[in-house]
């Protein structure tokens, strides 16, 4: 399917990033890596409503791929100096635990969408993390403040996602209790 393809596009783009990043220090490259990753998010998005090619393997994939490029873009980001371990270390635990979670249901076989709420994430992710790179003489509380939006978002998804799941168990465990 062509969204999945695009997927794999945004995957290959993740090591381009970090190379742009952390090796050869072209921050404008490394930008511009972002964005085109940003924009075939939302266009194989696109592609797979309006065509009807939502499959469970892309409703896995894609928000994987999402953080991958996230965690090594804070990761680079955090090497560099513009974001503080502090950040990196709550944003990527979040992260870890929904690729842990969602690798565990998917062996289940129960696919759980992304929602209005993780895509916000995302948006902001990306977002903050361009500001962070294209104005990185910005003042610190500025920075500071852009980073603590990012992570209210991070942990409001995280705790919208727990109620999710939660709520999903208690309708397994219904319908487990019923046959």
């Amino acid at each position: 399917m062509i969204p999945n393809i695009i997927t794999t596009f945004r995957l290959f783009l993740v090591p381009v990033f970090a190379y742009l990043m952390l090796i050869v220090d072209n921050l404008w490259g490394a930008c511009t890596v972002l964005v085109i990753s940003a924009l075939s998010d939302i266009i194989d998005g696109i592609i797979a409503r309006k065509f009807n090619m939502i499959t469970d393997t892309g409703k896995v994939y894609d928000p994987l791929v999402d953080k991958l490029m996230q965690i090594t873009a804070l990761f680079a980001l955090s090497v560099r100096g513009f974001v503080p371990v502090w950040c990196i270390s709550i944003i990527i635990a979040k992260e870890l635990i929904m690729i842990l979670v969602g690798l565990i249901l998917y062996l289940k076989k129960i696919i759980v969408q992304a929602s209005w709420y993780g895509k916000m994430t995302t948006v902001i992710f990306y977002i903050v993390m361009l500001l962070l790179v294209i104005f990185k003489d910005m003042p610190y509380f500025v920075n500071m403040l852009l980073l603590l939006v990012l992570v209210a978002s991070v942990l409001f998804s995280a705790f919208a996602y727990g109620r999710q799941l939660i709520s999903f168990k208690k309708e397994v465990d219904q319908i487990g209790d019923i046959n």
